[in-house]
């Protein structure tokens, strides 16, 4: 299913209801999306003992009921990413089948209220095999891009590939290679706005040891800004699963990574130039075993990394964070953002909110649960369930700001668009 819009208003900070705020489901192929509104004061009231189990609803109520994203249901639509356009709209792309493309990259744009704007879309051009794995941005002249990987159409292997559209949803020409180096596999791509530009990362066998990260800047044109560029110093073994940020008070961004053979997430501030801004950042701490990081750019200038962690919560996997400086440094230690930890807490997603908060959201036992954060990585009100569907399971969620104090998530829910 495709991942359903809802939003939230703030309510009484602590106060419960017995409607659930998000869900996340296996992927059946309907995206639910739900829209927030965030009330909670920037130093919130000292928080009760926090449940045992989530609650449905604390501090946030959502701003209607959460709504399927996909209007197209046959078979599988998967692996929603979700961004806020300059004109405040919504945009939505998952991988999956669509009219035109049984394996493709389709999307739709919505309003701020979550109602559709456009009709849904497919985003890539070529057909001849299948494209996955989407990662999308909202741009600072207010088109978005969108890139996925698509295996042969570079000559060899995974190709990672990218096309630019205007916010009615026209494609700007058709979509274009990102990599240049096209020995092996190019792969799993993601996408962020740098000033009028946009870069992109991926990973490609080429640092001399595994797997490495590697950029391209784009001008708005799809130009590229020189030649791809190597991200990570440290080489040893596999480099995989980058996620970059924009700053938001500069041109600058973040681009963090997952570095297999220590299990620690890296990271690397950037000029809008590609000139690194200090060293490479080595996030957590060296005795638990770190995955799949998302970041955001903040309002104060610094980024939040976030990622799940293995057994540090003291049952499974839990969601551990730090803050960035501009300046590439840490700006106090890492935390853990999770409350609950029973189980299996995992594949968190980010998002700058005003004054330097940030909201974070992460599967949890079926659930897609959502905690804000203040600037120094302390809790803002208690975790909560986004999803508001107690059956199937959500899954795989994205998050966006969209500006005063609401934001929106999408998740892939398995028994929705039936």
């Amino acid at each position: 299913m495709v991942d359903r819009v809802s939003g939230f208003n703030f309510v009484k900070p602590f106060q419960t209801s017995s409607d659930p705020i998000f869900s996340k489901d296996p992927i059946t192929l309907k995206k639910p999306i739900s829209v927030f509104k965030n009330t909670l004061k920037d130093t919130p009231p000292k928080s009760p003992t926090p449940p045992s189990f989530h609650k449905r609803l604390t501090t946030i109520v959502p701003l209607g009921p959460e709504f399927p994203v996909n209007t197209y249901i046959t078979n599988n639509q998967e692996n929603p990413v979700v961004a806020k356009l300059t004109n405040g709209n919504i945009a939505v792309i998952w991988a999956g089948e669509g009219i035109g493309d049984i394996d493709g990259i389709f999307g739709t744009v919505l309003n701020p209220d979550g109602t559709q704007n456009s009709t849904e879309f497919r985003a890539n051009t070529d057909t001849s095999s299948y494209q996955v794995y989407p990662a999308l941005t909202g741009l600072n002249n207010g088109n978005f891009g969108a890139a996925w990987h698509t295996p042969f159409k570079d000559g060899n292997g995974f190709g990672v590939f990218a096309r630019l559209f205007y916010p009615n949803t026209t494609g700007i020409g058709t979509e274009f290679q990102v990599n240049s180096y096209t020995a092996s596999d190019q792969k799993n791509a993601a996408i962020a706005a740098s000033n009028d530009n946009s870069v992109l990362s991926w990973e490609s066998p080429q640092d001399g040891s595994g797997i490495g990260i590697r950029g391209q800047l784009f001008y708005p044109n799809k130009t590229k800004i020189g030649g791809e560029f190597a991200v990570n110093t440290y080489t040893p073994g596999y480099q995989q699963n980058s996620a970059i940020a924009s700053s938001k008070t500069s041109g600058d961004f973040l681009i963090v990574w997952e570095s297999a053979s220590q299990t620690k997430i890296r990271g690397q501030v950037y000029n809008p130039d590609k000139s690194r801004v200090g060293s490479e950042i080595n996030m957590g701490t060296i005795s638990y075993s770190e995955f799949f990081p998302a970041t955001a750019g903040l309002d104060n200038g610094k980024y939040a990394v976030v990622w799940h962690s293995e057994d540090r919560d003291g049952d499974g996997y839990g969601i551990f964070g730090q803050i960035i400086n501009a300046n590439g440094s840490k700006s106090g230690g890492d935390f853990q953002i999770n409350t609950n930890i029973v189980g299996h807490q995992m594949y968190p997603s980010s998002a700058g909110l005003r004054n330097g908060k940030f909201v974070v959201v992460w599967q949890s036992a079926g659930d897609i649960i959502v905690q804000i954060l203040n600037p120094n990585g302390s809790k803002n009100g208690s975790e909560f369930i986004a999803n508001s569907s107690p059956t199937g399971s959500q899954y795989d969620p994205s998050v966006a700001d969209l500006g005063n104090d609401r934001f929106v998530v999408v998740w892939e829910d398995s028994a929705k668009d039936t």
